[in-house]
């Protein structure tokens, strides 16, 4: 799969230029050791994850990438259009990626002010929020500060929001 193309989106209107790494989701893991273990374990716990951050490169200085540092969480979306090569047919096929978080402001370098060169200006962000579609289809979805963690529609967390008295 290749990528075609790119854009990002705040508050449903188009934004500026951008390259994007998207969220990484590392669990929270704890090391147990003992009677009846041969050694030790590194247990993921359980929809717990650490920090997830995504970074935008804007190409240049922006209005819209200040915008984004004003405090508090910001909606965005990144829309992407894949190609895939259907192994039966053997046509390129179109696949849409689509991440949607809630984006609180870390870090906006000053970029680079080159001859001809894009100045390259990264924006980092913490997120509480993010879920990845698929060709239409839900991937995942984190939702921290509600004890959200689903995984291709199934709901990991149901049985522990439940046993805390939120449902």
């Amino acid at each position: 799969m290749k990528v075609i193309g790119a854009k990002v989106w705040k508050d449903g209107k188009e934004h500026a230029v951008a390259d994007v790494t998207l969220p990484s989701l590392e669990a929270m893991s704890d090391t147990i050791k003992g009677g009846g273990i041969a050694g030790e374990m590194d247990v993921p716990v359980i929809g717990q994850f650490g920090e997830i951050e995504m970074e935008c490169t804007w190409r240049s200085t922006t209005k819209e990438a200040y915008d984004l540092m004003k405090p508090g969480p910001h909606e965005l979306e990144v829309r992407g259009a894949l190609q895939e090569l259907d192994k039966n047919s053997g046509k390129w096929k179109v696949i849409a990626v689509r991440v949607f978080v809630r984006a609180t402001p870390k870090k906006l370098e000053g970029g680079k002010l080159e001859t001809a060169a894009s100045m390259d200006i990264p924006q980092a962000f913490s997120l509480s929020y993010m879920k990845t579609e698929l060709d239409g289809e839900e991937m995942v979805e984190l939702d921290k500060l509600n004890y959200i963690y689903k995984v291709r529609g199934e709901d990991v967390l149901a049985d522990v929001r439940k046993a805390m008295g939120m449902e």
